[in-house]
């Protein structure tokens, strides 16, 4: 009897995938999903040199199905992937490992994932402002011209089409499957049953605990979050730290309970934190990609259902 085909499940960031962490995948019959510290210290805590896929195989070995669930294998969002040189090489190292495995990749339209994005570096210590976030070399800094020597995040990070297109190249068409976000949002029983299907996973749906967390951010919780950053003791890079004395838990638990008040001011949407000339460059920025989505990587995804930015062929 052949060995069943591994899980790979890499993100992106901000799709949701701790859900399928906590509630789907430790559910699957038959399967064994692995804990995410184990992997993040077999694939990613280890040099390019020193990475030994026989070593990893022999730590995971198992005779259910392997399941492994990690988004930073796309790149942490902070670093932009290394310049994507990290996201690139997770490639590599997890087809090295587990060349016959399935890979699933969720995308989200880039404004919402931008947003999110932000929100999240805010909620946990950053304080500087949208534009800042987005392009963090500004004129005068010593990185400017190195990204090399300190790798932020960088708006290509989220072009999808370069990560996709390369894991197709690795693992085949076939075996790489990429989701929107939105349809997971929009219906997760529905989405859940149809991805078990599709993934072969024997789990009880039933069983399963679909609430998803996803707590918006009023804006003047975001004004006061930024206020608050350089004194809390958050790990979060590329921010000013003055007087960092704050415990973490001081300044969440106060915001999260802030912005369940109508105190907390409307809620931050695209239109409210990007406005329309900032959207409109955002959208031209990422049509292109998108539609390399369909076209090149041959994805038969509701991009435009879900408003995603797409040029004309």
């Amino acid at each position: 009897m052949s060995q069943p085909r591994p899980l790979l499940h890499i993100g992106y960031h901000k799709t949701a995938t701790t859900w399928f962490q906590k509630n789907l995948y430790p559910q699957a019959a038959g399967c064994a999903y692995q804990p995410r510290p184990l992997v993040r210290d077999l694939f990613m805590n280890t040099t390019a040199w020193s990475f030994d896929p026989e070593q990893v195989r022999a730590r995971l070995q198992t005779d259910k199905r392997l399941i492994l669930s990690e988004e930073d294998f796309c790149g942490y969002t902070e670093n932009g992937g290394l310049l994507e040189a990290l996201s690139r090489d997770m490639a590599r190292r997890l087809h090295a490992t587990y060349p016959d495995a399935d890979v699933v990749i969720f995308i989200r339209n880039q404004l919402d994932m931008i947003r999110s994005s932000y929100l999240q570096y805010v909620r946990t210590g950053g304080t500087h402002s949208l534009h800042r976030f987005m392009h963090p070399y500004p004129v005068g800094s010593v990185f400017r011209h190195r990204w090399y020597k300190k790798p932020l995040l960088m708006l290509d990070h989220f072009s999808y089409q370069h990560l996709i297109g390369h894991y197709q190249h690795l693992f085949g068409h076939a075996r790489v499957h990429v989701f929107c976000y939105e349809d997971f949002a929009a219906d997760n029983q529905a989405f859940v049953r149809e991805y078990a299907r599709r993934l072969q996973l024997d789990v009880n749906l039933d069983s399963l605990n679909y609430s998803v967390h996803n707590e918006a951010l009023g804006l003047f919780t975001l004004f006061l979050s930024r206020l608050l950053g350089p004194f809390t003791r958050w790990g979060t890079t590329n921010r000013l730290q003055l007087l960092p004395i704050l415990p973490r838990w001081i300044p969440k638990a106060g915001l999260k309970a802030l912005n369940k008040t109508p105190l907390s001011g409307p809620q931050v949407s695209n239109e409210r934190l990007f406005g329309k000339k900032l959207m409109l460059e955002l959208q031209q920025l990422y049509a292109k990609d998108n539609l390399a989505l369909l076209h090149d990587c041959k994805l038969d995804l509701p991009l435009r259902q879900y408003h995603y930015p797409l040029a004309d062929a």
